[in-house]
């Protein structure tokens, strides 16, 4: 059985999977950024020194066997209120081992510390209303059976996740082995698309161009055609942004996906689809004019409702120009964005602007 939980805590994404035959694993959520367990750094116990951007994927490996578990450094904790922790009770055990799988051709172990107020110095959390304050720590540091930690406070240090897990109610724990609880970050990817004559242009950024540069090697670009499966059309590199898929069909449907890569060719973020249909842009027609407000002043937040023409006594041509609370009147005579402008008549705040003309009144 797998358990998919993802968590959006700031703008990069923990997904959180957990794989096994039967589902004993819950997490207590704890807070108003996420729903689950989980949290980058060291939740409401202590302060990390590790930044979100320092987090890496990793494995929990869930095991019974006591060759596959690991020691750790335990801290007692008054369960009222559960954030008061009392002191080191000393080395206890857990049962399992956590890895980095940052690079998936050669895993990395963990350190990792956890709380207790029953002194048995075993992570077993089997009370499913709160898992006995066992709260888990996930640590940065490579294994050394929690030596770096002793005599130290470890939740003030490299913790990359706290985690508050117990038992599912109504399941038993260790119910079914193996069992990996899995956790995945991942960034977003937003990415826009512009159709035109037999050809559509995508554009995309990332939450975090630092990121980005650290984390991605490069861009591939996946097309589909109507109900075809998706296609590889191209690379691209880090920090271009954008690529114009040329000699496509008009009034077609394509959908897009933009997929980043790591330097060890693994895919590691991917864009939503996104749709287009290129069309025939000018039949029979010019353009005279490109005029928009947001890119006379520089910044704005029009969202253009209707557009309208109208020629005057004097046979001069203009567009009415519909926004959310007024109208803008544009020369289309002019060939220039500052010069066409030349008027505003203001309206109430309106989602729907429609414009028409009688003789000389609008």
């Amino acid at each position: 059985m797998i358990v998919l939980f993802p968590v959006l805590l700031f703008s990069r994404i923990l997904e959180l999977e957990f794989d096994s035959d039967s589902n004993w694993l819950y997490q207590h959520p704890f807070n108003d950024q996420t729903t689950t367990g989980v949290a980058y750094g060291s939740g409401f116990i202590g302060q990390s020194n590790v930044t979100i951007n320092d987090a890496v994927d990793i494995d929990i490996r869930f095991s019974s066997d006591p060759d596959s578990q690991s020691i750790a450094i335990v801290y007692s904790i008054d369960p009222f209120p559960s954030t008061n922790v009392e002191e080191i009770l000393g080395y206890g055990i857990f049962p399992g081992t956590v890895w980095d799988i940052s690079n998936p051709t050669a895993p990395r172990r963990l350190n990792i510390c956890f709380f207790e107020n029953n002194s048995n110095l075993k992570w077993d959390p089997v009370n499913p209303a709160n898992g006995n304050y066992e709260y888990l720590l996930i640590m940065l540091s490579s294994y050394d059976e929690g030596l770096m930690y002793n005599g130290l406070e470890a939740y003030n240090l490299d913790v990359q996740y706290f985690c508050w897990l117990h038992r599912m109610p109504e399941q038993e724990w260790f119910s079914s082995e193996p069992a990996l609880l899995q956790f995945n970050n991942t960034w977003e990817i937003y990415v826009s698309s512009l159709a035109g004559d037999q050809e559509v242009a995508l554009y995309w950024y990332h939450d975090d161009e630092e990121v980005e540069l650290d984390e991605i090697d490069h861009y591939e670009i996946y097309r589909r055609m109507s109900d075809e499966p998706l296609q590889y059309v191209s690379d691209v590199a880090v920090g271009v942004g954008e690529f114009h898929d040329l000699d496509l069909i008009n009034y077609t449907n394509y959908t897009y996906q933009v997929i980043g890569y790591d330097d060890f060719g693994q895919p590691i973020i991917y864009s939503d689809f996104i749709g287009a249909v290129p069309f025939l842009t000018n039949y029979n027609t010019d353009l005279f004019l490109w005029w928009d407000a947001c890119n006379v002043w520089g910044s704005c937040w029009d969202d253009y409702h209707d557009i309208w023409g109208y020629t005057d006594d004097d046979g001069n041509e203009y567009a009415l120009m519909g926004d959310w609370d007024g109208v803008h009147i544009i020369d289309i005579a002019s060939d220039n964005s500052w010069s066409a402008y030349q008027s505003w008549v203001p309206g109430n705040p309106s989602g729907w602007r429609d414009i028409k003309t009688y003789q000389n009144y609008m």
